[in-house]
């Protein structure tokens, strides 16, 4: 029996299917992939859930493409990070970084770490989008 996929992502419901004797095929889905949430999660199926099939059968899930296809990402947290961590996982994610040195900030532990980000952490940004990042701290 086919079951409700939904809000899964690709490869968790690939597995899940699997599990059952039966096989996940990707298909676009068409739908509104501009919110970050979609990325890669089945927005459709067909069969629906419920749906007896044999051994081996064949389940379509309409998914968004990738986050590298899509071009929109969702903003990470990048507070508490250094500018070097910041750095690699803006790149991993093709987005562009620019840092502001702060030296009015009064944590001694935040030294050299990301304090506050614009846009703000899980709002959406375009694929090289600019990432604005503020550094508690002097210019090393």
């Amino acid at each position: 029996m086919v079951p409700l996929l939904l809000g899964q992502s690709f490869e968790e419901a690939g597995d899940l299917l699997a599990g059952l004797g039966l096989r996940a095929k990707r298909l676009s889905s068409g739908a509104d992939c501009s919110l970050p949430g979609r990325l890669n999660r089945v927005q459709r199926q067909y069969p629906e859930a419920g749906t007896m099939l044999p051994r081996g059968g064949e389940v379509g899930l309409y998914t968004c493409p990738s986050v590298l296809l899509n071009p929109w990402r969702e903003t990470p947290d990048l507070t508490g990070l250094t500018l070097a961590q910041a750095r690699r996982l803006a790149q991993s994610l093709q987005l562009k970084l620019k840092a502001v040195y702060k030296t009015d900030c009064f944590e001694p532990f935040l030294g050299g770490a990301v304090i506050a980000q614009e846009p703000e952490a899980r709002a959406p940004i375009r694929r090289n989008g600019l990432l604005a990042v503020s550094i508690c701290g002097p210019r090393p």
